[in-house]
C-alpha cells in the first residue's frame, strides 16, 4: 500500500500510543520504529523517510559482478562490470589470468602459471619448448621425432633427420622422418644397398642375391651366383667357369657342410682361374664330405704358390 494510507492506517491503530512517534528505519519501505513525541503534543507524529540505498556491487572492496564479469576500472577511474573471470572457477578447468581464461598447457603468454611467457618456441605440455630442436615437438608440440633403425635422429629446423642407418638397413624411400625403413639383408629390390634388385626369381639373403633355383644343394650362392668345388681336374658344368681366389676367399667359410658337386678330388690344392693354387682341403682332402668348418683353407695341406692341374684335381666352379 502507499506509505500516506500505511501511516494513516498505523495512526488509527496507535491511538494511545503515549505520544510516540513512528519511523521508518529500514529500506523496506515500511514504519518500523518509534521514539518519543516530538512536539509534545500528546498526538502521534508521523515521520516518512526514504528508503535507504541499496550497497554497491561494484567497488574496489566489493566484487558483487554476475557470472562471466568481474569489477574492474573502466579506465576513467569508474569501477564496472566487465566481462571476464573473477578466478580459476570460472573458467572450467583452465586458469584465470589477467581476467582472462587460459590453457597454461598451451598458451605461451601463460605457460605453466599465469605470467609465464615464452620468449622463444612454444608451450607445450606447460613448458616453454624450442621446436626447431625438440627431438619430444619437432615442427610442433607431440611431433615426436624417433625414426627407426638410425644411428642418432636430430630435429633440426623443426624438421626430423637422423645422422646414418644401422646395420642392415637402409633409408631406400629418402623420407628422413621415417628413419631406415628398408631391411636391406632381406629385400629383393634393395640387397645389400638401396637401389640394388635382384634378378629375377633371385631372393635376397643376408644382403646377398640367391638364385636358388640355379644353385644345387652343395653350391654356396653369393650375389646371384653359384658356386661349388668338385674333382673334375680344371673342368666346370655347362654355364660355369674357373672363378677366382678373390671369390673363394669371400665365401670359403660358407662350404661348410657342403660336399663335392660330382666326384671326389685326387689332389686337393683348388685350381681357380689364378695362375697359381693357394687354397687347399685339410680333413676333407681327397675324401668325402661333407666338409668341416674351416675348409677350404689357405696355405692348407702345402697348397702355396702350386700350380698342379691333374685329371681329377680339386675345382672351383661359378656361374
Amino acid at each position: 500500500m502507499g506509505r500516506i494510507a500505511l501511516a494513516a492506517s498505523l495512526l488509527a491503530l496507535c491511538i494511545g500510543c503515549g505520544g510516540r512517534v513512528l519511523e521508518d528505519t529500514g529500506s523496506d519501505g515500511g514504519l518500523d520504529a518509534t521514539k518519543p513525541d516530538a512536539t509534545g503534543d500528546a498526538m502521534v507524529d508521523v515521520t516518512v523517510k526514504p528508503d535507504a540505498p541499496p550497497p554497491p556491487t561494484c567497488s574496489p572492496k566489493v566484487d558483487g559482478c554476475g557470472p562471466g564479469t568481474y569489477c574492474g576500472n573502466d579506465g576513467n577511474g569508474t569501477f564496472t562490470c566487465l566481462p571476464g573471470c573473477k578466478g580459476d572457477p570460472d573458467c572450467g578447468g583452465a586458469a584465470c589470468c589477467a581476467h582472462q581464461c587460459a590453457d597454461t598447457t598451451t598458451d605461451a603468454k601463460n605457460c605453466g602459471a599465469c605470467g609465464s611467457v615464452c620468449n622463444v618456441g612454444s608451450c607445450c605440455s606447460s613448458s616453454c619448448t624450442d621446436t626447431e630442436t625438440s627431438l619430444a615437438n619437432c615442427g610442433g608440440c607431440g611431433k615426436t621425432c624417433a625414426p627407426s633403425n638410425v644411428i642418432a635422429p636430430l630435429c633440426k629446423g623443426g624438421t626430423c633427420v637422423h645422422t646414418g642407418c644401422t646395420a642392415g638397413f637402409g633409408d631406400c624411400d629418402g623420407v628422413f622422418s621415417n628413419g631406415c625403413e628398408t631391411d636391406v639383408t632381406t629385400d629383393a629390390k634393395n640387397c645389400g644397398v638401396c637401389g640394388l634388385n635382384c634378378p629375377s626369381g633371385a631372393t635376397c639373403v643376408n644382403s646377398t642375391c640367391v638364385v636358388s633355383s640355379l644353385c644345387g644343394p652343395n653350391d654356396v650362392s653369393f650375389q646371384g651366383h653359384c658356386y661349388y668345388l668338385d674333382g673334375s681336374g680344371g673342368n666346370c658344368d655347362a654355364g660355369f667357369t674357373r672363378a677366382s681366389e678373390v671369390l673363394l676367399a669371400q665365401i670359403a667359410t660358407m662350404f661348410q657342410g657342403k660336399n663335392y658337386r660330382h666326384v671326389v678330388s685326387q689332389n686337393c690344392c683348388i685350381w681357380t682361374s689364378d695362375v697359381l693354387e693357394n687354397y687347399g682341403m685339410m680333413s676333407h682332402c681327397n675324401s668325402n664330405g661333407p666338409f668341416s668348418s674351416g675348409e677350404p683353407a689357405k696355405g692348407a695341406v702345402g697348397c702355396t704358390a702350386q700350380q698342379i692341374h691333374g685329371n681329377a684335381q680339386l675345382t672351383f666352379c661359378g656361374n
